[in-house]
């Protein structure tokens, strides 16, 4: 096979490995929608936050004054509640390391196909599917993004003692993100996305 034919199947592995996003995205979703009947009256819930990644990610005080702007009194004492909230952070970190497997795997299988066509340049194609897979990895590694995450569960109870359970997903992604950067995109999306409920 000719170089000219080489070099275009080797950007096809590095750009399998994804694309760089110079701009912070985030996204927010619910798996299940809490649906709360409209009320004038007593409108005051009382959240109690549990935090079982043990992460730096600060919900309480965003989503206490996105309630207060929606007319929300948040109490602290439960008997004197509407709706009793109760959050739970199972995770908020970069996720990277767990996409890192997945795309080193298709690079490799990417590779392995390269390798069986340049026998000329390679002892065996799997050694070049591997040696492919490598090279892709070490490009791709400087320009993939980071990736944060955060999975919170959160069940709203109210008076009568109706309870409704959901969870919610959130990522940030960015060329270069950092956690200082991420937590509070992702705080002030799930604060708002919780505060909607309401």
């Amino acid at each position: 096979m000719k170089r000219s034919r080489i070099l275009p199947l080797l950007c096809l592995v590095v750009f399998a490995g994804g694309c760089a996003t110079s701009a912070l995205q985030t996204k927010v979703a619910m798996t299940r929608t809490i649906v709360l009947l409209p009320t004038n009256k007593n409108r005051t819930i009382y959240i109690k936050f549990q935090n079982n990644a043990l992460s730096g990610m600060k919900l309480k005080p965003l989503l206490i004054k996105k309630l207060e702007d929606r007319g929300y009194k948040v109490v602290y004492n439960i008997k004197n509640a509407l709706y009793f909230v109760n959050i739970n952070i199972l995770f908020a970190n970069n996720t990277k390391e767990k996409y890192a497997i997945k795309n080193a795997t298709n690079l490799g299988v990417v590779g392995a196909v390269i390798g069986s066509s340049v026998k000329r340049s390679f002892k065996s194609g799997a050694i070049s599917g591997v040696a492919a897979a490598l090279g892709a990895a070490a490009v791709s590694s400087a320009t993939e993004d980071e990736i944060y995450e955060a999975i919170i569960d959160i069940s709203v109870k109210d008076k009568l003692g109706l309870m409704q359970k959901s969870r919610i997903f959130a990522t940030a992604r960015k060329m270069n993100l950092n956690l200082e950067e991420a937590m509070p995109s992702l705080e002030d999306k799930i604060s708002t996305q919780i505060a909607q409920i309401f």
